[in-house]
């Protein structure tokens, strides 16, 4: 089954739907993740809080309370003792100097200092994150430490101590936030981790379920694109004997002779010639949907290739009373394919004359640009006819389309020509463009690369 979507359009959908159900999953996962993480935070740090505050209330209280019993004593730090919960404490007066403190790394005691006195004192029962640097390892007898400090997160909090209803000074508790902090790092790096493994997962699912919904998509393409490929093939041969036997006809001195019978074998003539060109553009239009399309490519000068198309359109240009200019180098070797090019040249000049109204002009021009260290062939396509509207600029080269209200009215048409010239340049890894204002004309431009010419080609 997998030779139904060897067609580009298939695979481009599929890649697409392949990227819509991966972005969908790993949106939906990333989501999830981040709700995850921001309710474990939340609820550990939240933890972390509450028990800083129940600690640094019970430490006031019982400061408050010696205070209170030993008012005229010097109050001994033995009586404070660093919990298991505490890092260090410290005890300042009204005017932010030291009374009395403690610290799990001596060293810490002057950065702590001085971030209360740059900061200020925080608000009770308020905590803040402070980083600070601390030794990893414990500093050695005599408090020398010979290790390279690093920097770690404390929770800090702060509560005022009252004595009889006086203020005597605050009390600052610092707990060691930094394997919180750790744990949180290596949570979000494993996190990571698994988003990318389920991104890939989701990638490899993803492309088995486009892939098999395409199947049944693909199978009735598949049947329909031959369908078309053969009735095209089938629908030429009687469509060409038409046309000969209408020939043949109109040589006829009686057919002459009698307007009625010329009117009519004109007007069959002329649908014969519209169904022959329907059934061409339905050809390429399913040779296009496939891989199997390969180009001819040879070095031949485009210059009377493009002149013999013009020449077949003077015919349909003189019938709508439109002047048909062409303007060409006198040399223009280029590398390509013979036949698609001069389909390309023929839709776009064609296209111009059925939109351009009696007594307007389409100026053709065809040329080799160098640019930088490149070389491309352009093809310009200038008409006076009514333009397209800006909204319709981008839709013009899809299958079908047709502009409601100007375009259909005016010419009729199967609004597949744009979409096989596209179609074209794409396979010559070229560029189309169109500049079009609206009652004024169009303008298309199309930039095919030309590799440079080999030295030994003669």
């Amino acid at each position: 089954m997998a030779k139904w979507l060897k067609g580009s359009m298939f695979q481009r959908t599929q890649r697409k739907l392949t990227l819509q159900y991966s972005a969908l999953l790993i949106l939906f996962l990333i989501l999830f993740v981040v709700i995850v993480y921001g309710l474990l935070y939340y609820a550990i740090f939240k933890d972390e809080k509450v028990r800083l505050g129940i600690l640094i209330r019970s430490e006031t209280e019982f400061i408050q309370t010696i205070l209170e019993e030993n008012k005229s004593e010097q109050i001994s730090s033995k009586l404070f003792l660093l919990s298991t919960e505490q890092f260090f404490y410290y005890w300042l007066d009204n005017q932010g100097k030291f009374v009395m403190g403690d610290e799990v790394q001596p060293e810490i005691r002057w950065q702590v200092l001085s971030w209360i006195e740059k900061n200020g004192s925080t608000a009770n029962d308020q905590v803040v994150t402070v980083p600070l640097e601390i030794s990893i390892q414990p500093p050695k007898e005599g408090g020398i430490s010979d290790s390279v400090p690093q920097e770690a997160d404390f929770l800090v909090t702060s509560r005022p101590i009252y004595v009889d209803g006086v203020l005597v000074g605050s009390l600052y508790i610092g707990k060691d936030f930094s394997h919180t902090t750790i744990f949180f790092d290596w949570l979000i790096r494993v996190l990571s981790g698994i988003v990318l493994s389920f991104f890939l997962l989701a990638l490899f699912i993803s492309y088995l379920m486009s892939h098999r919904a395409l199947i049944p998509v693909s199978e009735v393409y598949f049947r329909q694109r031959e369908f078309l490929a053969d009735a095209s093939h089938e629908l030429r041969t009687p469509l060409s004997v038409m046309l000969s036997s209408i020939e043949l006809l109109r040589m006829e001195v009686q057919i002459e002779e009698n307007g009625f019978v010329s009117n009519l074998l004109d007007d069959m003539k002329d649908e014969v010639k519209r169904m022959t060109r329907l059934v061409a553009e339905l050809l390429s239009l399913a040779r296009s949907d496939s891989d199997e399309v390969t180009l001819n490519l040879i070095w031949f000068d485009f210059r009377p290739v493009a002149e013999k198309a013009v020449r077949s359109l003077m015919p349909i240009a003189s019938d709508n009373k439109v002047l048909l200019q062409m303007e060409m180098q006198k040399k223009l070797l280029v590398y390509g394919d013979i036949q698609w090019l001069t389909q390309l040249l023929v839709i776009l000049i064609d296209n111009a004359i059925k939109y351009t109204s009696a007594g307007g002009s389409v100026e053709v021009k065809v040329r080799k640009d160098q640019r930088k260290q490149n070389q491309f062939l352009t093809i310009v396509v200038k008409d006076t006819g009514i333009g397209i509207h800006a909204k319709d600029q981008e839709r013009i080269f899809d299958r079908f389309y047709r502009q409601d209200r100007s375009r259909s009215k005016i010419v009729l048409g199967h609004g597949l020509g744009l979409s096989i010239a596209k179609w074209i340049v794409r396979l010559s890894d070229g560029t189309i463009n169109v500049d079009s204002t609206l009652g004024k004309g169009s303008t298309f431009t199309v930039q095919i690369p030309v590799p440079d010419e080999p030295s030994d080609r003669y």
